[in-house]
Parts: structure tokens; sequence; C-alpha cells
């Protein structure tokens, strides 16, 4: 399994929400310095969401996208108000490895599936489904900062990608986003058994390198961690060491 750090970028800084509220922002500090950093610690992957993106499309942080990818080379998955066709074509252009389209995905997914169609190279597209989990009925996307339900549970969505397999599907625990309590380790074992032909990235929750051994255990491709890393609970170097051990074992 692969371990990406998280990093929500808001004015520039690399910020955590609790819960996605944004009234409730910890300032992690420069967002450059931030991914330099975990660059020389070896991160493959770094995962950012553009929080003013997030909100409104035509805040972009078009500067700061150029520039991060001027000073690192690990691969780049960001996500964060991507509603057009055009919004995928101009991030790819500026070198982002890997795109993650969210509420539109729920929103009108039949209009994503077709983005995919139109891009040549559709394996830099990935979904961010954000999801609440009764444990009774299927996961429930939400859309819109995690204010509204899609009107689509997570079944009718993926119904429409289903020609594209192996895409990848980043999927948040919205109870847990933010909160280091631990995972919702029961969501992405019922995920991977469901959907196997689907590549999961777990998002939400992770505390310490347990949870993520617990994570890799499900059968997850990825897990990715922002607050946990921020704050010194987990040290990317020993993660990546532990997980390769944990894989070994089994």
């Amino acid at each position: 399994m692969k371990f990406i750090p998280a990093i929500d970028i808001l004015g520039g800084k690399c910020v955590r929400l609790l819960k996605g509220d944004y009234n409730q922002v910890t300032d992690f500090g420069n967002l450059i310095d931030v991914a330099q950093n975990l660059e020389k610690q070896g991160a493959e992957w770094v995962h950012l969401v553009d929080l003013e993106g997030a909100r409104d499309s035509h805040k972009r942080q078009w500067d700061l996208i150029k520039k991060l990818r001027k000073v690192i080379s690990s691969n780049i998955q960001w996500g964060g108000g991507i509603r057009k066709l055009k919004d995928c074509e101009e991030l790819l252009s500026a070198g982002i490895d890997r795109i993650l389209i969210g509420s539109m995905a729920c929103k009108d997914p039949e209009l994503v599936a077709n983005w995919l169609r139109k891009i040549d190279q559709p394996s830099k597209i990935a979904l961010a489904i954000d999801v609440r989990w009764d444990r009774i009925n299927q996961p429930q996307p939400y859309g819109s900062g995690w204010l509204n339900p899609s009107k689509l549970d997570i079944s009718q969505v993926l119904d429409h990608f289903k020609p594209y397999e192996g895409l990848t599907i980043l999927c948040t625990d919205i109870e847990c986003d933010g909160t280091m309590q631990g995972p919702a380790i029961d969501l992405y074992e019922y995920l991977v058994a469901k959907y196997p032909n689907f590549q999961w990235i777990a998002s939400g929750g992770v505390r310490d390198v347990q949870d993520l051994v617990n994570l890799q255990n499900s059968g997850v491709w990825a897990a990715v961690a922002g607050r946990a890393i921020l704050e010194g609970k987990i040290n990317y170097v020993d993660s990546v060491r532990t997980l390769k051990e944990n894989q070994n074992a089994c």
C-alpha cells in the first residue's frame, strides 16, 4: 500500500480543517517548505486540496500550482473546485500528475465519465467521493463542502465508471476527517469487496502507524494522512518501512 501525505491549501498556507469546517483551521506554515520536506523524506506522491478553488473555482491558486511544480519532483495529486473539462485540461497542462474530481462526479457522473472519454490520459483522472455511512444503507456521497447529500448513492455513481477498470477513487469518511480518531476500516473493507475493479485510496482519521497497517490489510491501494504527519504523530520514513515489513509478512 502506498502512503500519501495530504496537504490542504488556503491562502498559500498548508492547513488542515476539522471535518471540512472552514471555521476550524489549523495553520502548518508555508506550503512550499512542507512539500519540499516531504519530498526529502521520499514521498512518491503528495495529495493537495485547493480549499479556495473548492469554494470558488475562479480563485484557483494557479501561481502556487505552477511554483510547486517547479520546486518538487514528487507526483502531485490535486483536487478542489474542478467543475469543467477545461479545468482538467488546464491542470494537466500545468504539470499536475493526477486530478481529483469530487462534487461533480457525484452530481453528474455521466458528464464526468464523458470527460474521461475525451481526455487522452484518463489514468490521470481520479474521483474523490466523500461519504457518510450509517452501516445499514449504501454509503451516501456528499458534495458542496459536505453540506448537501448527493441525490445518488455510491453504487449509482460508480455504475457510470465501470468501463474504467483500475480507476483511482479517493474515499473520505466525513465523520473521521481531521479528527485523528482512527479511520473507518470497515468502510474500506466494504468498498474493496463490493467494488474490486477500482483502485481505492482511504482518507480520514489516520492517527498512527497501526492505522496505516490496518488500512493496508483492508486491501486499499493507498492511504492519505495529513494532520498526523503535520503534527509529528507519524514519521513518513518509518511508516513506509513498517508498511513494507507488513506486506512482506503477509
